[in-house]
């Protein structure tokens, strides 16, 4: 188990953009599924990678319309897919005219991130 603290997510950004210049203008991370987590890994990385990246971060752009259950522990694609639908509330306002990097700490459908670039 990786534990994600500030300092080592601060220093993760540097290295990674040392060889990527991300075009985009607006970090925004996925809404976490556990926000009883006294620290969140997307949002401290999120908040790195704004920094580091010099790119805005908004990460009230995006929330969830209910709470999940953790999609890590959901095996079969299309009952994460059932899940997803529907299920973010985007202030468009806040992501109109922009070029958004959407940040996930896990990844391994893309189901989520799917969902939310229809929310978007």
């Amino acid at each position: 188990m990786l534990v994600l603290t500030a300092s080592f997510a601060e220093r993760i950004p540097h290295r990674f953009l040392g060889q990527w210049n991300p075009p985009a203008d607006l970090v925004v991370p996925v809404p976490p599924s556990n926000e009883n987590r006294k620290h969140q890994p997307v949002i401290l990385f999120a908040k790195a990678l704004s920094a580091g990246a010099k790119i805005d971060l908004c990460d009230d752009c995006v929330a969830k319309k209910t709470p999940t259950e953790q999609l890590k522990n959901v095996h079969v694609y299309a009952e994460r897919v059932k899940i997803l639908r529907d299920l973010f509330g985007v202030e468009h306002g806040k992501v109109e005219d922009h070029r958004s990097l959407l940040l996930d700490d896990l990844f391994r459908s893309g189901a989520t991130l799917s969902a939310l670039t229809q929310a978007l």
